[in-house]
């Protein structure tokens, strides 16, 4: 997707967003877009670390525990598995809509 051009309104006198100020004022829109870059790099820098930790802690959660059974525990979520493949077979979560797998071997 193609990114799309900054805008610019005065919510207190055009809180319909009808009149784009971007092009009149194109100071205000590199200062906010200054603005938003560092909070993003903030929070991105948190959440990795955040993210992290969950993983490493995780993987040794599960490291002395018997996996439960996905399938079992919320049906109405997980997609039937690929023939030939069983519950326990590398990534468990792999069968839950919206799961992306994560290999261990990433996480340090």
């Amino acid at each position: 997707m193609a990114p799309t051009r900054p805008q610019l309104y005065d919510l207190s006198v055009d809180p319909g967003e009808e009149n784009d100020l971007a092009a009149s004022h194109p100071e205000v829109v590199t200062e906010l877009a200054a603005l938003y870059d560092r909070w993003f790099r903030e929070v991105e820098s948190d959440w990795r670390r955040a993210n992290q930790a969950i993983r490493v802690h995780d993987v040794g959660y599960w490291a002395t525990r018997t996996v439960p059974d996905p399938y079992t525990l919320v049906p109405e979520f997980l997609r039937p598995l690929p023939a030939g493949k069983q519950v326990g077979d590398k990534d468990v979560l792999s069968g839950v809509s919206g799961y992306w797998s994560y290999p261990r071997s990433r996480v340090r």
